[in-house]
């Protein structure tokens, strides 16, 4: 809930043209025309994709030739929108049930009494993640990918049957 209200805020706040780009920018990199840009290849490449790790090659494939120059996008500043593109329908399929399970276990971690704030926490920082994750590509950096699987890995242990939420200690003799 906390991420569709992250994405609901962004969307209709002031700083939107900073972070989709607009036309008076006056820049051929903004976010905004990146995301056109990868939109119209995912429309040439989809179903199937491009493969993972293509982005670059594809996306130059569909810029404009007349207004190339020395610099280079690397990535479509948006996790979700480059992965359709790299794995089409089977990447957006995943993904959809992977936010499908995300939503369904924070809903229940902060429905459990047996939920600890660890994983509360978990799911928070996740959520950031995730909605970064919109508007650039948090996740290809090693420090935040661990840091998101960590989160991952609290909030899939916290609401298991059976198990309390109390700290566990370990004896190392």
């Amino acid at each position: 809930m906390a991420f569709l209200v992250s994405v609901g805020a962004l969307a209709n706040s002031s700083i939107r043209s900073e972070l989709a780009g607009s036309p008076d920018i006056g820049t051929l990199y903004s976010r905004g025309h990146i995301w056109e840009v990868t939109t119209q290849a995912i429309g040439h490449s989809f179903p199937f994709g491009t493969g993972l790790g293509t982005f670059h090659g594809t996306f130059s494939l569909f810029e404009n030739p007349a207004t190339i120059d020395q610099n280079s996008v690397n990535h479509a500043h948006n996790d979700y929108l480059e992965l359709v593109l790299e794995t089409g329908l089977p990447g957006l399929i995943l993904l959809s049930v992977f936010l499908a399970w995300y939503m369904w276990q924070s809903v229940n971690i902060w429905r459990s009494p047996l939920s600890s704030l660890f994983a509360k926490g978990a799911s928070i920082a996740s959520a950031a993640i995730l909605a970064h994750s919109i508007v650039d590509y948090p996740l290809r950096t090693s420090a935040v990918a661990a840091l998101f699987a960590a989160c991952l890995a609290m909030m899939a242990e916290s609401t298991r049957q059976g198990r309390s939420a109390e700290a566990r200690h370990v004896r190392i003799a």
